[in-house]
């Protein structure tokens, strides 16, 4: 005797509702429902079928099918030669790595890797010497700044020293002869 399935929950919104089926009803709906999908999938399957039939029948892939079986042949008759053919390969590249290895690399003679020492050391005595002259410049550069500014200075004070005397002697055309006189004596000091 079978037992009873226990009643299923579900669970709808907050409160869950307690339902029962009879077995046999549920049982044939999904047997229903699993020849429903094996005829799906059978339907599939014929599509599959018919689509790879036609792939298959193509000129072109009867045409590479053939042209691989060659090739399968042939390389099956000729099994041997293409150990052989590997080999070959094989030896010709250890003999180039052998004669790489043991083959003497080209050297400079002495005579120019004491010329080349001798100018390499030049050199750095000639990248010392242009650094001197570039601090030596720098400071030329910052001593002709400071006279630029004191030159500017000095315009700066003749224009406004120039200026005063011009206005002063413009008004001493102006001048009673009293102050005509003090106004020499305060400028010449006399």
């Amino acid at each position: 005797m079978k037992s009873q399935p226990k009643p299923r929950v579900k669970k709808e919104g907050s409160s869950p509702v307690k339902t029962k089926k009879p077995v046999v009803k549920t049982v044939k709906a999904k047997a229903e429902a699993v020849k429903a999908k094996a005829e799906a999938v059978k339907a599939k399957a014929e599509a599959v079928k018919a689509k790879v039939t036609d792939i298959l029948e193509d000129p072109k892939v009867i045409k590479a099918k053939a042209e691989g079986k060659k090739l399968i042949n042939f390389l099956k008759e000729n099994k041997s030669k293409w150990r052989y053919i590997l080999y070959g390969i094989g030896g010709l590249i250890v003999l180039y790595f052998l004669i790489y290895l043991f083959s003497p690399k080209p050297q400079m003679p002495a005579e120019y890797k004491v010329i080349i020492d001798s100018l390499t050391v030049a050199n750095k005595e000639l990248e010392a010497k242009q650094l001197q002259i570039d601090s030596s410049i720098q400071v030329y550069e910052s001593e002709v700044k400071a006279i630029d500014f004191q030159v500017d200075r000095i315009k700066e004070k003749t224009t406004i020293i120039r200026e005063y005397y011009h206005e002063q002697s413009a008004a001493a055309s102006a001048y009673t002869p009293t102050q005509l006189d003090s106004f020499f004596r305060n400028r010449y000091n006399y």
